[in-house]
């Protein structure tokens, strides 16, 4: 079964969020510790900052960095922003994988305190064809459960 988990952290130390080569060797231990096979090497991006655009919504350009991993199963992707101590971290593979060793890698690295995971797994799946299915204005709609499930993590309250 696919598992497909967002994570986002706050409270993360600025210049490790800045730092190119931790976000890199993140990713690779976050890969390395699933169990899955990188194509390529990550793509490394770093979004600079642009003072006038500080302080709009949708922001934008606040500086960070962004890193994605193409995988053989499917792909990593990790956003910062260092101004705000703030990143999300987007994991999808194909196979199922343990979450619990990627969360402390995390907590580890980035040295943040406040995580929150969404799996969005069960939106990967197809739907029971078994499932209530209903017509709206000529659109089929499938009743089903909640497509996600999300937990707070607090690592100091532990």
């Amino acid at each position: 079964m696919a598992k497909h988990l967002k994570i986002l952290g706050r409270e993360a130390e600025r210049r490790i969020l800045d730092d190119e080569t931790s976000i890199k060797q993140l990713i690779y231990s976050i890969i390395q510790s699933a169990g899955m096979a990188i194509l390529g090497q990550p793509q490394l991006h770093r979004v600079e900052l642009e003072v006038a655009k500080l302080g709009r919504e949708p922001f934008e350009d606040e500086g960070g960095i962004s890193c994605l991993a193409c995988l053989s199963t499917s792909h990593v992707a990790l956003h910062t922003w260092p101004l705000r101590n703030e990143f999300h971290l987007d994991i999808y593979s194909c196979r199922s994988f343990d979450p619990t060793p990627i969360l402390h890698l995390v907590h580890d690295t980035l040295h943040t305190h406040d995580l929150q995971v969404t799996d969005v797994s069960k939106a990967c799946e197809w739907p029971d064809e078994s499932s209530s299915i209903s017509e709206v204005n000529g659109v089929l709609k499938l009743a089903s459960p909640d497509y996600a499930a999300t937990t707070r993590i607090r690592f100091g309250s532990l």
